[in-house]
């Protein structure tokens, strides 16, 4: 069930979060209702405020469904004097929820809980899962969330180990679950779990974990406890209490990454088992993973303590990282609930990222996804045993690039919205994590196969990077929708082949693919567009081949696309989608057909044969700087492997002396009955950032291509241990020139 974040600073506080200093000037902030309950259907409402002067409303939680109907820049509202705020709500198909409202004046803060009844009854929600109690016991109390009477409740307790009944007089009193804990005569901590049941069904469990009847426990941050490693893995000992706070959740699917065993195997539970711990400072931070899935209740802000006694610390090098595993749920003594506000702001770009910021929450700032096509996870839906994430390049203004790391399954994985096109902020968890279909190292590969791996076990030997980012909440991704609203803009754009189709513009002409940005009616003869793309070979340019690609949009409803003739990610020059011809297998797979031209590709391939882009930079100057190159590729069809794995990305001022700006590889699609960690089930996007070389500025044109390597490539056992084979096919689906604005 959908968990509610609530801020509990401590059992009196249930509605305020009021802050006040000590010597303060007398002012009015109030509202009319400490609280407001709302019915289930989408709509309108109004909180009225009590101000005697300036202040600021942000919905602090519940932002996914609910917000202001004026504008609000970064989220706030101004406000001044007594007044109505008007705000919306969306339609809650689950059970009860809530939502905060925080209101700000002088230094004062006031919280408003909003809580919307849902369709699927009235609901029950314990405001945080985890309750810790002295050893000495007696009283305690967790708040609850319903708005059923007492009676209609009940309470069920189950307890863990050989110890029972030491939990009694559960009762429900004032929105509180109050019971009564016996004196803990022993030595360790003992848990129980109180499952509360509302009549129509929908329930919520609280564990409680009582103290053992020891000297107290010593509390440590983050950052002290990464001083107890004593190698790669440490058993930990002794009566340390981690105290930090929780950066993730798994509510949208992304709270952490799921494990490859095989190409046909994963387990699926290390998301749910996962969450990301840090200091209350943020300058440390920790990977957390429970035993089990259920013994993971803890939500994103709670402010957590952890006995560590018993539990393993694991140290990783280049870059440095730290893991702390083994948990139950009897190892979490309290969770005290949060919000956004509970955890300080550090705001980087991708260069200033370093080693102590991995597994804490930062914001990248001046960031974009520079990809005008398809969904934020575009592979085969059928193949997610071999492709468990995806990631997504994101690169800032200053040319430097990382990685957006997004779930197959998460709830952005294909929403039926298209990637937005500007330029703005992602907020995550900064992570390194390998990704084997994208990238693949032979020598690493090599060195577990002689410990005895079989090739099919190989794990951990694509290396994207050294830090990535990983979203929470599609909330998280504050990129402008337009590519208006961005910090660069587009020299040339190719995102499909089309010489006939009557629905789309066609761009095809003589070997030649003509760029759809700038948009106009006739790319073939229309003098704006000054971007075409050819296959090279023997100083000519060849013929080429519609191919296929997984750009549908969605959305997705139990893992299928529920409207297979909708927007497809592909668009014409006037803006519309949905006009190609959708194969049928594409509710299983996200895929357009190859006759529709969503890609492109060639076979014959060879170290004189390459895609060639020409494009003018009339116009631009060093201000521009920096250029960059995107492009999707992917090899081979069905069975067939044998397509280059190895190219470099090169570009000249006059066509004939060209200069390397990167190495690349291009993975082969999965060979449906023989499946290796190394193939990926779509096409793989690259951004490149060319050398700031002023020879490029103010020509008609400028030439870039994407030229084998070398001869080597796949075949159905190795990653590169044959040669090009003339028949396979490698192919582009999206191909874009890039320079920032003045």
């Amino acid at each position: 069930m959908k968990r509610l974040i609530i801020l509990l600073a401590a059992a009196g506080l249930l509605f305020s979060c009021t802050k006040t200093e000590e010597k303060v000037a007398v002012f009015e902030l109030g509202t009319t209702e400490e609280s407001l309950v709302l019915d289930a259907m989408d709509g309108e409402f109004g909180l009225n405020i009590l101000s005697d002067g300036d202040f600021t409303a942000e919905v602090t939680a519940g932002q996914d469904w609910c917000s202001f109907l004026s504008d609000a820049p970064d989220g706030v509202v101004q406000g001044r004097g007594d007044m109505t705020i008007r705000l919306h709500k969306d339609l809650n198909r689950s059970i009860l929820r809530k939502g905060e409202i925080t209101l700000r004046r002088m230094g004062k803060t006031l919280c408003i809980p909003v809580f919307q009844k849902g369709i699927l009854g009235e609901g029950i929600s314990f405001s945080g899962h985890y309750l810790g109690v002295e050893a000495d016991g007696g009283m305690a109390a967790a708040q609850i969330i319903t708005l059923l009477d007492d009676a209609s409740i009940n309470f069920k307790v189950a307890y863990s180990g050989d110890q029972q009944g030491w939990i009694s007089g559960i009762r429900k009193q004032n929105n509180y679950l109050l019971l009564h804990v016996s004196p803990n005569q022993t030595a360790s901590v003992r848990s129980a779990e109180i499952i509360a049941t509302s009549p129509d069904g929908s329930e919520d469990r609280l564990i409680v974990n009582q103290k053992g009847n020891l000297s107290e426990p010593v509390p440590i941050s983050v950052s002290q406890l990464k001083k107890l490693a004593q190698g790669p893995a440490t058993l930990l000992s002794g009566n340390y209490l981690l105290e930090g706070i929780v950066v993730s959740d798994n509510k949208e699917g992304n709270g952490s990454y799921n494990v490859n065993q095989t190409p046909v195997l994963q387990d699926d539970t290390r998301t749910q088992r996962t969450v990301y711990i840090q200091d209350a400072d943020a300058s440390s931070g920790l990977m957390v993973s429970f035993v089990s899935a259920p013994d993971n209740i803890l939500e994103r802000y709670d402010a957590v303590s952890i006995l560590v006694d018993g539990l393993v610390l694991k140290k990783e090098e280049s870059p440095e990282r730290y893991a702390l595993e083994g948990l139950s749920a009897s190892c979490v003594l309290s969770a005290v609930s949060g919000n956004s506000h509970s955890v300080p702001v550090k705001e980087k770009t991708i260069a200033e990222l370093t080693d102590t910021d991995i597994y804490t929450l930062v914001t990248l700032k001046d960031c974009e996804i520079p990809f005008r096509k398809g969904p934020f996870v575009p592979v085969d839906l059928r193949y997610k045993s071999v492709l468990n994430k995806y990631a997504m390049p994101l690169r800032d203004k200053e040319g430097n690039g990382t990685y957006l790391l997004s779930n197959t399954g998460c709830a952005w994985e294909r929403d039926g919205y298209p990637l937005p096109e500007g330029s703005g902020s992602v907020t995550g968890v900064i992570v390194h994590e390998t990704l084997d279909s994208f990238e693949w190292d032979n020598e690493l590969a090599s060195r577990q196969i002689a410990a005895g791996t079989g090739q099919d076990y190989i794990h951990d030997v694509g290396d994207i990077g050294r830090y990535q980012i990983r979203p929470v909440s599609r909330q998280d991704i504050q990129i402008a929708s337009d590519l208006e609203d961005g910090f660069s803009s587009i020299l040339m754009e190719v995102r499909y082949y089309n010489a006939s189709f009557s629905a789309l513009v066609k761009n095809v002409s003589s070997n030649v693919i003509y760029a759809t940005y700038p948009p106009v009616a006739n790319p073939v003869s229309d003098n704006a567009v000054k971007g075409t793309l050819r296959l090279i070979s023997g100083g000519k340019a060849q013929s080429m081949a519609t191919w296929r690609d997984w750009s549908h949009l969605g959305p997705l409803e139990n893992g299928q696309i529920s409207n297979p003739s909708g927007g497809n990610g592909v668009y014409d020059f006037s803006g519309n989608s949905a006009h190609w011809y959708i194969y049928s297998l594409v509710s299983q797979s996200g895929l357009i057909y190859m006759d529709n031209g969503s890609a492109w590709a060639a076979s014959g391939w060879s170290t004189s044969k390459w895609w060639e882009a020409a494009f003018s930079t009339e116009g631009l100057t060093v201000s521009n700087f920096p250029i960059s190159v995107q492009f999707g590729a992917e090899n081979s069809l069905g069975e067939g492997v044998g397509a280059p794995r190895y190219w470099n990305v090169e570009y000249s001022v006059d066509g004939s002396q060209w200069t390397q700006v990167s190495s690349y590889t291009v993975p082969d699609f999965p060979i449906v009955y023989k499946r290796k960690p190394w193939q990926c089930p779509g096409f793989k996007m690259f951004s490149f950032t060319l050398p700031k070389d002023e020879r490029l500025l103010g020509k008609d044109k400028v030439y870039l291509r994407l030229i084998p390597a070398d001869n080597r490539a796949g075949t159905e056992d190795s990653y590169d241990g044959g040669t090009i084979v003339s028949a396979q096919y490698s192919a582009l689906n999206y191909f874009a020139i890039r320079y920032n604005k003045n």
